[in-house]
Protein backbone atom coordinates (compact mmCIF):
# COMPACT_ATOMS: atom_id res chain seq x y z
CA UNK A 1 0.00 0.00 0.00
CA UNK A 2 2.85 2.40 0.85
CA UNK A 3 4.52 1.69 -2.50
CA UNK A 4 1.26 2.50 -4.32
CA UNK A 5 0.83 5.70 -2.29
CA UNK A 6 4.44 6.73 -3.02
CA UNK A 7 3.94 5.99 -6.74
CA UNK A 8 0.79 8.10 -6.80
CA UNK A 9 2.50 10.96 -4.94
CA UNK A 10 5.37 10.87 -7.45
CA UNK A 11 2.92 10.88 -10.38
CA UNK A 12 0.90 13.81 -9.07
CA UNK A 13 4.05 15.70 -8.03
CA UNK A 14 5.37 15.55 -11.58
CA UNK A 15 2.06 16.75 -13.00
CA UNK A 16 2.90 20.46 -13.22
CA UNK A 17 5.96 19.78 -15.36
CA UNK A 18 3.98 17.28 -17.45
CA UNK A 19 1.19 19.80 -18.16
CA UNK A 20 3.74 22.31 -19.45
CA UNK A 21 5.41 19.67 -21.65
CA UNK A 22 2.03 18.45 -22.94
CA UNK A 23 0.94 21.96 -23.89
CA UNK A 24 4.18 22.41 -25.88
CA UNK A 25 3.78 18.99 -27.52
CA UNK A 26 0.16 19.79 -28.40
CA UNK A 27 1.21 23.03 -30.08
CA UNK A 28 3.89 21.19 -32.06
CA UNK A 29 1.56 18.32 -33.04
CA UNK A 30 -1.12 20.75 -34.20
CA UNK A 31 1.28 22.14 -36.80
CA UNK A 32 1.91 18.77 -38.47
CA UNK A 33 -0.23 17.29 -41.21
CA UNK A 34 0.10 13.71 -42.42
CA UNK A 35 -1.89 11.59 -44.86
CA UNK A 36 -5.65 11.87 -44.36
CA UNK A 37 -5.41 13.60 -41.04
CA UNK A 38 -5.69 17.33 -40.72
CA UNK A 39 -4.06 19.31 -37.96
CA UNK A 40 -6.51 20.92 -35.56
CA UNK A 41 -6.56 21.90 -31.94
CA UNK A 42 -8.33 19.72 -29.39
CA UNK A 43 -10.58 22.48 -28.15
CA UNK A 44 -14.02 21.52 -26.98
CA UNK A 45 -17.10 23.64 -27.23
CA UNK A 46 -20.75 22.94 -27.01
CA UNK A 47 -22.69 20.82 -24.61
CA UNK A 48 -23.68 17.18 -24.35
CA UNK A 49 -27.04 18.09 -25.89
CA UNK A 50 -25.27 19.29 -29.01
CA UNK A 51 -23.47 15.94 -29.36
CA UNK A 52 -26.58 14.44 -30.90
CA UNK A 53 -26.79 17.16 -33.55
CA UNK A 54 -23.73 16.80 -35.79
CA UNK A 55 -23.16 19.16 -38.68
CA UNK A 56 -21.56 18.87 -42.11
CA UNK A 57 -18.38 20.29 -40.57
CA UNK A 58 -18.28 17.37 -38.11
CA UNK A 59 -18.81 14.83 -40.90
CA UNK A 60 -15.93 16.23 -42.90
CA UNK A 61 -13.71 16.00 -39.83
CA UNK A 62 -13.35 19.69 -39.08
CA UNK A 63 -11.84 19.77 -35.61
CA UNK A 64 -12.05 16.03 -34.87
CA UNK A 65 -9.26 14.61 -32.76
CA UNK A 66 -8.98 10.84 -32.39
CA UNK A 67 -7.14 10.01 -29.16
CA UNK A 68 -5.87 6.45 -29.01
CA UNK A 69 -3.16 4.06 -27.90
CA UNK A 70 -1.23 2.52 -30.79
CA UNK A 71 -1.17 -0.99 -29.30
CA UNK A 72 -4.88 -1.09 -28.39
CA UNK A 73 -6.97 -3.41 -30.57
CA UNK A 74 -10.17 -1.45 -29.86
CA UNK A 75 -8.43 1.74 -30.97
CA UNK A 76 -7.35 -0.02 -34.18
CA UNK A 77 -10.98 -1.05 -34.85
CA UNK A 78 -12.15 2.51 -34.19
CA UNK A 79 -9.49 3.94 -36.54
CA UNK A 80 -10.57 1.50 -39.27
CA UNK A 81 -14.19 2.51 -38.71
CA UNK A 82 -13.34 6.23 -39.06
CA UNK A 83 -11.35 5.56 -42.24
CA UNK A 84 -14.07 3.35 -43.76
CA UNK A 85 -16.67 6.06 -43.11
CA UNK A 86 -14.57 8.83 -44.61
CA UNK A 87 -14.17 10.77 -41.38
CA UNK A 88 -10.95 12.77 -41.38
CA UNK A 89 -9.31 13.42 -38.05
CA UNK A 90 -6.13 14.30 -36.27
CA UNK A 91 -4.66 11.33 -34.46
CA UNK A 92 -3.10 11.78 -31.02
CA UNK A 93 -1.34 9.07 -29.01
CA UNK A 94 -2.59 9.02 -25.44
CA UNK A 95 0.77 7.86 -24.05
CA UNK A 96 3.24 10.13 -25.85
CA UNK A 97 0.91 13.16 -25.92
CA UNK A 98 -1.32 12.56 -22.93
CA UNK A 99 -4.17 14.94 -22.15
CA UNK A 100 -3.61 17.54 -19.47
CA UNK A 101 -5.93 18.36 -16.55
CA UNK A 102 -7.57 21.27 -18.38
CA UNK A 103 -8.40 19.13 -21.41
CA UNK A 104 -9.67 16.20 -19.34
CA UNK A 105 -11.83 18.49 -17.23
CA UNK A 106 -13.36 20.06 -20.32
CA UNK A 107 -13.94 16.67 -21.98
CA UNK A 108 -15.42 15.18 -18.83
CA UNK A 109 -17.93 18.00 -18.45
CA UNK A 110 -18.79 18.01 -22.16
CA UNK A 111 -19.34 14.24 -22.19
CA UNK A 112 -22.06 14.27 -19.54
CA UNK A 113 -20.72 10.91 -18.32
CA UNK A 114 -19.91 9.89 -14.75
CA UNK A 115 -16.23 10.46 -13.94
CA UNK A 116 -15.61 6.71 -13.57
CA UNK A 117 -16.37 6.31 -17.32
CA UNK A 118 -13.32 8.44 -18.14
CA UNK A 119 -11.07 5.79 -16.55
CA UNK A 120 -9.75 2.68 -18.31
CA UNK A 121 -11.21 0.37 -15.65
CA UNK A 122 -9.88 -2.76 -17.34
CA UNK A 123 -6.30 -1.50 -17.41
CA UNK A 124 -3.42 -2.86 -15.38
CA UNK A 125 -2.55 0.53 -13.88
CA UNK A 126 -6.13 1.09 -12.74
CA UNK A 127 -6.02 -2.25 -10.91
CA UNK A 128 -2.49 -1.74 -9.56
CA UNK A 129 -3.51 1.57 -7.98
CA UNK A 130 -6.63 0.01 -6.46
CA UNK A 131 -8.82 2.66 -8.03
CA UNK A 132 -11.96 0.52 -8.02
CA UNK A 133 -12.24 1.05 -4.28
CA UNK A 134 -10.64 4.50 -4.05
CA UNK A 135 -12.20 6.38 -6.97
CA UNK A 136 -15.55 6.93 -5.23
CA UNK A 137 -13.91 8.79 -2.35
CA UNK A 138 -11.64 10.97 -4.53
CA UNK A 139 -12.56 14.55 -5.34
CA UNK A 140 -13.19 15.40 -9.00
CA UNK A 141 -9.99 17.49 -9.08
CA UNK A 142 -7.89 14.67 -7.61
CA UNK A 143 -9.35 12.11 -10.02
CA UNK A 144 -8.74 14.34 -13.06
CA UNK A 145 -5.21 15.12 -11.88
CA UNK A 146 -4.55 11.39 -11.56
CA UNK A 147 -5.97 10.78 -15.07
CA UNK A 148 -3.67 13.44 -16.49
CA UNK A 149 -0.65 11.86 -14.83
CA UNK A 150 -0.84 8.67 -16.91
CA UNK A 151 -2.45 8.27 -20.33
CA UNK A 152 -2.94 4.54 -19.71
CA UNK A 153 -5.53 5.40 -17.04
CA UNK A 154 -7.75 7.20 -19.57
CA UNK A 155 -10.55 5.31 -21.32
CA UNK A 156 -9.87 5.06 -25.02
CA UNK A 157 -10.40 5.69 -27.78
CA UNK A 158 -11.72 9.22 -27.45
CA UNK A 159 -13.14 11.36 -30.21
CA UNK A 160 -13.08 15.05 -29.40
CA UNK A 161 -14.91 17.59 -31.54
CA UNK A 162 -16.63 20.91 -31.10
CA UNK A 163 -19.91 19.00 -31.05
CA UNK A 164 -19.18 16.51 -28.31
CA UNK A 165 -17.01 13.82 -26.85
CA UNK A 166 -17.18 10.10 -27.61
CA UNK A 167 -15.58 7.89 -24.94
CA UNK A 168 -14.85 4.28 -25.89
CA UNK A 169 -15.71 2.72 -29.25
CA UNK A 170 -19.40 2.08 -29.88
CA UNK A 171 -20.04 1.96 -33.64
CA UNK A 172 -23.76 2.82 -33.42
CA UNK A 173 -23.18 5.83 -31.18
CA UNK A 174 -20.27 6.99 -33.33
CA UNK A 175 -22.38 6.60 -36.48
CA UNK A 176 -25.11 8.80 -35.06
CA UNK A 177 -22.80 11.42 -33.58
CA UNK A 178 -20.55 11.73 -36.63
CA UNK A 179 -23.17 11.69 -39.38
CA UNK A 180 -23.81 14.87 -41.36
CA UNK A 181 -27.49 14.29 -42.01
CA UNK A 182 -28.71 13.01 -38.68
CA UNK A 183 -28.96 9.51 -40.21
CA UNK A 184 -26.55 7.09 -38.63
CA UNK A 185 -23.45 6.07 -40.57
CA UNK A 186 -23.46 2.32 -41.10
Amino acid sequence: MTKTTNDMTRMTGALDMTVAKTATANDTAAKATTGRTRATSASVGGSPAEAGQPTEATRRGDGITFICYSRCSTCAKARRWLDEHGVSYTSRDIVTDRPNVRELTSWFHASGLPLRRMFNTSGQRYRALGLKDRLGSMSEDDALTLLASDGMLVKRPLVVSAHGILVGFQPKAWGTALSSTGDALE
